[in-house]
């Protein structure tokens, strides 16, 4: 393939007329783009993958082909609007660019040449773009392990001039597993840790250490800041073999708060359940099956009462059907605690939605055996059943009911019912879902209060972050 000319332009352009400061795996996967190489960058979040790397080449390509076509997608078109093209929205006003018009998800030059950003909803939108002597072609590919094969396939069928991957690390499956395994003689490849990225947060680094048992050794930590594909492919948000180890070897009751979660349902196969958790120890106190919403109301009225539950004690997934169901428990004088499992995330820079969130906190006091389970392998099928999952920005999420569905799984509605009970009570308290950190605050915050006692220095608690408990 005739290569054009300017093969070492990106590294040098990125330095010079950007003003930006590269790390060397950003300079050396530019380069390799430059070379002509089919390119896949694999980094931790955050590393500048989008901001830097892409950023820097679009700008380049377009700069040095002002005929040519830039091809993007990501995993979500929020991915692309809200990072990418809004990273390149920062040098619409440079001089080398005068005359290009910025779009929200599009970029055009005055001679014809354009960057675009598709959607990867439509696999045959990345088909037919091929390089002609007038007008070449870059494909880049952000946060690849989101996109299907499907995708990949429609793509493959392109003659891009110039190609890049880049993605945070994700299961040990699909294409760009692939690329950096079976197919990795075909592909230039630059693998990253967080130690080449000394912006990356060393705190947050730490929290995920401790949330984990096996610490730097945990599948999250390895995948998220090593760089390393997930070794039981990226599946499984509880694993199997983590809840019956913590059945056969429960810890000790800590009886304490008491609250409860409900998970709705009116047919098509799905369960009303009602599940209580009393300190650490979990019950599934009913479930049915039921097309009656006011009918099931009542009923679980009645177990509200039976186990002596005030509304403050009660949590009901808000989404969906349990709209009508909370209005129905209003009607019977239950004002629950309404709970949005879409709605976003206490840490929603890692987190897709607050029910991730919860699934995937709760997989940690059940791998760090803090839970006591019942012995119910309906239970057990559900909590291990659902697979991780990731969103456009590379953050966790969990997999669709409707995909669970169209897979033969039922609806996880007894483990939904669980975790809403532990991790609205007991269970999201920053000391039991972290307890070894939470320790060392306490102990960091009596060392602050002697030293207030002793200098009577006018300095408030209310000034330290906590955030780092969770």
């Amino acid at each position: 393939m005739d290569l054009p000319k300017a093969q070492l332009a990106p590294p040098v352009f990125a330095f010079s007329a950007l003003k930006l400061i590269l790390y060397t795996w950003q300079i050396e996967t530019l380069a390799a783009v430059g070379k002509g190489m089919p390119t896949a960058c694999l980094a931790p979040n955050g590393s500048g993958k989008s901001s830097t790397v892409l950023t820097a080449l679009i700008l380049w390509f377009l700069s040095e082909f002002p005929t040519g076509r830039v091809i993007v997608t990501s995993g979500s078109w929020a991915q692309l609007k809200s990072q990418l093209f809004d990273s390149l929205k920062r040098f619409q006003h440079h001089p080398l660019f005068r005359g290009w018009d910025f779009q929200e998800s599009a970029i055009k030059t005055p001679q014809g040449g354009f960057a675009i950003g598709l959607s990867v909803d439509d696999a045959y939108k990345m088909e037919g773009h091929h390089r002609r002597d007038d007008s070449p072609v870059l494909i880049a590919i952000d946060e690849a392990k989101a996109i299907a094969d499907p995708v990949f396939e429609a793509i493959g069928k392109c003659t891009p001039t110039y190609q890049i991957i880049v993605s945070s690390a994700g299961p040990s499956a699909g294409k760009l597993y692939r690329i950096f395994t079976s197919e990795s003689a075909f592909w230039f490849r630059r693998r990253v840790t967080y130690r080449e990225c000394p912006h990356l947060s060393e705190n947050q680094r730490l929290i995920d250490i401790e949330l984990y048992p096996q610490g730097e050794n945990s599948t999250f930590y390895r995948n998220k800041w090593e760089s390393e594909f997930a070794s039981d492919a990226g599946e499984t948000l509880i694993p199997l073999d983590a809840i019956r180890d913590c059945i056969a070897n429960p810890p000790e009751w800590q009886p304490g708060i008491i609250s409860a979660g409900c998970d709705f349902a009116a047919g098509g196969g799905d369960s009303c359940v009602l599940a209580i958790a009393n300190g650490n120890r979990l019950e599934v106190a009913d479930s049915w099956r039921a097309y009656n919403p006011k009918k099931s109301a009542g009923r679980f009225t009645e177990l509200f009462r039976r186990h002596g539950l005030q509304s403050d004690q009660v949590a009901g997934d808000a989404g969906g059907l349990g709209v009508g169901f909370i209005y129905d428990l209003q009607e019977n004088g239950y004002f629950i605690k309404e709970v949005h499992n879409g709605s976003a995330a206490e840490n929603p820079e890692h987190y897709s939605s607050r029910g991730a969130e919860m699934w995937d906190q709760f997989g940690i006091l059940v791998q760090n055996r803090r839970v006591i389970l019942p012995k119910d392998e309906a239970l057990i099928g559900e909590f291990s059943n659902r697979r991780r999952d990731y969103d456009g920005k590379g953050r966790v999420a969990v997999e669709s009911k409707r995909d669970m569905k169209a897979c033969g799984l039922s609806s996880p509605d007894l483990a939904d019912a669980v975790i809403l009970a532990c991790m609205t009570g007991w269970g999201g308290l920053p000391q039991n879902l972290n307890p070894r950190v939470h320790a060392q605050a306490l102990a960091a915050m009596e060392q602050i209060n002697r030293r207030m006692e002793r200098e009577r220095s006018p300095f408030y608690a209310s000034h330290v972050n906590f955030d780092f408990l969770r």
